[in-house]
């Protein structure tokens, strides 16, 4: 009896602990569960997928607009450029470059207008003064003057100091019609009539005459330490070289020089001025049309091109290339000083010296002398005797140590 009642509660006991340890039937035990601790978890689980999701949606929807983006990059620029390429076959628009350069080309132009100019000296009392030079070694100038009614013997030439003073006013005469010259190797090389005169400066004698009979007459030179001898021959429409063995010989003869009359070399080109002479010949005479101009000559191959593009320039008388890239004219019985440019021949500046100076329109201005440096002139007024001596006002004045 006893026995079985150990049994009889052995199974209960059995009984109740397999009840506390198997789980609850028909799902008690997940609806206890999602009631406390899972719904926690479950809206956290929610939250952190929602989190995920927004930057997946962003990155997406950026990549969506970069996309339409580089679609439609080559549509907008091809409309731009379409619109571009309208505008300048429509206006013709120029590039700036150029646009910048037509700026400044007239500035220059209007600021030319209001140029003055300083009267430094004046020296008087000369005979038709025609042309100067300067000798840097000795700090003197040479004046050519045509003489007494520019009759043949009475020309002669004037020693000058460097302050403007004369030191002799007939250092050399007994000259033709001495006019250009030129300093070169401690001789002074003039164009007198039809000769070319080799002048030594410290006996002040001719050491040689080089003739050329086929002149009409000579009239300008230039000479430089590194180039050649040059003598024009307006007329004849001639330029003449002395050659090295001391030979003057034709260098050019065209039609094309038009009356060349003065000469100024820089680089490998020479300057020349023309009074506008079409043809000529000993029998007929110039054909004159009043109209100068500015050649360049390839010194190398004799080329000749037109630097200045006008057609309303008087004759042009005298050169002077200045440092600026740049170069000076005069222009025969017009008492103004011309400016143009060396590069394509515009004329820059256009200053009148007859009102400066109060000049008479028949006071032409002749050969002058220009010094870079200082922008000073020593201009010579052959009709009334005089040497003019100014500045623009916005020179530095000149000293001995930069000439």
């Amino acid at each position: 009896m006893v026995r079985v009642i150990k049994t009889v509660l052995g199974g209960c006991l059995l009984i109740n602990l397999a009840a506390c340890c198997l789980p609850p039937a028909n799902g008690a035990y997940q609806s206890t569960y999602q009631k406390k601790g899972h719904k926690e978890f479950s809206e956290k689980q929610k939250q952190t997928q929602k989190e995920t999701v927004k930057p997946k949606r962003a990155y997406k929807k950026k990549k969506h607009h970069q996309s339409k983006q580089k679609k439609s990059y080559p549509m907008k620029q091809a409309a731009l450029e379409t619109g571009r390429q309208k505008l300048e076959n429509k206006t013709e628009l120029p590039p700036l470059k150029s646009a910048l350069a037509e700026r400044d080309k007239r500035a220059k132009s209007k600021k030319a207008q209001g140029a003055t100019l300083k009267l430094l000296r004046s020296v008087d009392n000369l005979q038709h003064p025609q042309s100067i030079t300067f000798d840097k070694k000795r700090l003197r100038f040479y004046v050519s003057q045509l003489g007494e009614k520019a009759q043949p013997s009475t020309g002669s030439i004037a020693l000058l100091a460097r302050d403007g003073s004369v030191i002799n006013k007939a250092w050399i005469k007994g000259l033709n019609q001495p006019r250009g010259m030129a300093m070169k190797g401690g001789m002074l090389y003039v164009a007198d009539g039809k000769s070319l005169l080799k002048i030594d400066v410290e006996t002040a004698e001719i050491i040689k005459r080089f003739e050329q009979p086929n002149a009409f007459y000579l009239y300008d030179v230039s000479a430089s330490e590194q180039g050649g001898i040059y003598v024009s021959d307006p007329l004849s429409n001639t330029i003449l070289k002395l050659e090295r063995d001391e030979t003057l010989r034709v260098w050019l003869k065209d039609k094309k020089l038009e009356g060349p009359n003065s000469l100024a070399q820089k680089g490998d080109k020479l300057y020349v001025s023309s009074i506008g002479l079409k043809a000529s010949s000993p029998q007929s005479g110039p054909e004159n049309t009043n109209s100068g101009k500015i050649n360049q000559v390839q010194i190398a191959t004799k080329q000749i091109s037109s630097l200045t593009k006008q057609n309303n320039l008087k004759k042009i008388a005298s050169l002077g290339i200045d440092d600026e890239g740049t170069i000076y004219a005069t222009s025969l019985g017009a008492p103004k000083l011309m400016r143009f440019s060396l590069e394509d021949g515009q004329l820059l500046e256009n200053i009148d010296v007859q009102k400066s100076f109060d000049l008479k329109t028949t006071q032409g201005l002749a050969d002058f002398l220009y010094f870079p440096q200082s922008k000073e002139f020593w201009v010579p007024v052959k009709n009334n005797g005089h040497i003019l001596v100014f500045v623009r006002s916005d020179a530095t004045l000149l000293t001995e140590g930069n000439e």
